[in-house]
């Protein structure tokens, strides 16, 4: 299963993450192919930001508005702020803090933890969180966990009829696809889709089917 995934846009690379693993992956939207540029390692062995912070696995990551090479890692209750840095390399710049300390849209929506979240397409200071079968869409301010609830929280197969007809209730993770910023690929157990985020919409571009059979290096999961 994917836990979380991240598509780091300086190198135009996705960093997945499953247990106490990861792996670097170039992977192009629309083709049954990647190739694998580092691991499947050990997050400890890479991520210092992450082992500072004691975060050995993870829940969802999130570039930070305008800081390329800035992410919120999520972990449980907890999240903190690393940089990036090629091969996962780069430190903690905050944290580790309790997202019920830091992130007031969250709380209000009830989402002690976080499981899922995307950045809303042409809106780069706002973004969808899903935690268990429910989804809010909040704001976000550069740099700092601060936010506020802009919709929800609503249920993910009321308001997204691409999931629902996926069959999914609920989704482990969510990752933007390269190159085409309106689609995201969402992963539930052992199946994938590719969707379409428009206002207040999604449609079903591509699945749902099997990780295994489509991102050949993602067998380790």
């Amino acid at each position: 299963m994917v836990d979380a995934a991240y598509f780091d846009r300086n190198v135009q690379e996705y960093y997945f993450f499953s247990g106490h693993r990861f792996a670097q992956i170039d992977a192009n939207t629309g083709k049954i192919a990647d190739k694998t540029t580092l691991g499947p390692a050990r997050i400890a062995d890479h991520w210092s930001g992450l082992v500072e912070a004691k975060f050995y696995s993870l829940d969802a990551l999130l570039e930070v508005p305008g800081e390329a090479d800035r992410v919120w890692a999520f972990r449980g209750l907890d999240f903190v702020r690393i940089q990036v840095l090629p091969g996962g390399k780069g430190k903690s710049t905050f944290g580790p803090a309790k997202i019920a300390d830091h992130w007031p849209s969250l709380v209000k929506a009830g989402f002690a933890t976080v499981n899922a979240i995307l950045p809303v397409p042409g809106q780069p200071y706002e973004a969808y969180v899903f935690n268990q079968d429910r989804y809010a869409k909040i704001s976000l301010t550069p740099g700092s966990g601060n936010s506020g609830l802009l919709s929800g929280p609503a249920k993910i197969t009321d308001d997204w009829p691409s999931l629902a007809k996926a069959g999914f209730g609920t989704i482990d993770t969510a990752v933007v696809a390269k190159g085409i910023p309106e689609h995201a690929w969402v992963f539930h157990d052992d199946q994938y889709v590719r969707i379409k985020i428009t206002p207040g919409d999604s449609e079903l571009v591509f699945g749902p089917t099997s990780v295994e059979k489509h991102w050949p290096n993602l067998s380790w999961v």
